[in-house]
This record gives C-alpha cells, sequence and structure tokens, in this order.
C-alpha cells in the first residue's frame, strides 16, 4: 500500500507541473496579446495625431454644410412656432367653418 501512496504524490505532482505550465503559457499568451493590443492602439494615436487640423475639418464638411443650409430654416421654423399665438388671431378662418362636432 505504501507504493500507491508513492505513485499517487507522483501523479498529483506531474498533474499540478502540468497544470502550472499551462498556466504559464496562458500568462505569456496574454502578456503578448496585452503587448500586441498596445501596440495597435499605439499605431492608431500616431495616426490620430499625424493628420492635419485641415484635413480633421474637410472630414466633417459635407455634413457642416448641410448645417449651414438648414439653420436659416430651423430658425425660422422656431420662431414661427414661437410666435403662432400672437399671429392666430390675425388669421380669417370665417370661411373654412367650425371643425366637426362627431
Amino acid at each position: 500500500m505504501a507504493s500507491t501512496s508513492s505513485d499517487d504524490e507522483d501523479s498529483s505532482s506531474s498533474t499540478t507541473t502540468t497544470t502550472t505550465t499551462s498556466l504559464e503559457a496562458k500568462d505569456t499568451t496574454a502578456a503578448s496579446a496585452t503587448s500586441s493590443l498596445e501596440e495597435k492602439m499605439a499605431r492608431w494615436n500616431d495616426n490620430d495625431t499625424s493628420s492635419s487640423a485641415s484635413s480633421k475639418e474637410e472630414d466633417g464638411g459635407a455634413f457642416n454644410v448641410g448645417l449651414y443650409i438648414a439653420f436659416p430654416f430651423m430658425v425660422l421654423g422656431s420662431l414661427l412656432f414661437a410666435l403662432f399665438p400672437f399671429i392666430m388671431d390675425k388669421i380669417d378662418v370665417t370661411s373654412v367653418g367650425p371643425p366637426p362636432t362627431v
């Protein structure tokens, strides 16, 4: 029976060694993945800082032009909406008739 317990100890130590080795492999993989991620982030930051301010303005150029065109209509529509209670008394609605009551 004594040899059986010694065999159990050998098998448990080999299992522990295998587990430790696999954990070290995972740590190495995680470390390389982290360094790879850090390298990618560094490249992205380099690309962002290397572009000039004029190219950043050009990226939203069409959007800005659309806002410049739409802005007067938005302002006029807002003013009309805000001033409508004062204007509605001056609108002639006698030819339209009363609203339907059902």
